[in-house]
């Protein structure tokens, strides 16, 4: 009996929003988690934890995508929130937010109601993106309206 030496075993702290989102519609999920990752997945309704046991390499796999769900909300000045907005149904090099989501790894969501982006990503990408997002380059956008005159 006992552990396998290969086996590792995490709780991962969830925060409010992906916690009620595994309790609501959360069962199929998780079910489809522990396929998709080959781990076994305890929802802890009081401690807001999700303990995860499996493989190490597993768990932590896991513990990445369990860090994708939720992520900080950031203020973004209002020439670069209008700017994604604008473009973010673009494709190609005009498309700002996936040009962002490529460049660190993360998935990007921008709230409608405030000027604000939400993070999804582990702390490297979440760190990358705000770098990203406080750059001069995208603080310019605002002069560079591009012409698309067809003469």
């Amino acid at each position: 009996g006992g552990m396998d030496r290969g086996m590792a075993c995490t709780e991962l702290p969830l925060d409010d929003a992906v916690f009620t989102s595994f309790c609501r519609r959360g069962r199929k999920r998780l079910r489809e988690m522990q396929e998709t990752f080959g781990v076994t997945l305890r929802l802890d309704c009081q401690q807001l934890v999700l303990r995860v046991i499996g493989p190490a390499s597993n768990v932590q796999a896991v513990s990445k995508h369990v860090a994708t769900l939720s992520g900080p909300r950031r203020p973004v000045p209002a020439a670069v929130w209008a700017e994604l907005m604008r473009t973010r149904t673009s494709q190609g090099p005009e498309a700002l937010v996936e040009r962002l989501q490529d460049a660190c790894g993360c998935r990007i969501h921008i709230e409608r109601s405030d000027q604000e982006v939400h993070i999804f990503g582990d702390e490297e990408a979440v760190a990358k993106a705000d770098q990203l997002l406080d750059e001069p380059a995208l603080k310019c956008t605002q002069d560079m309206i591009p012409t698309s005159d067809s003469s």
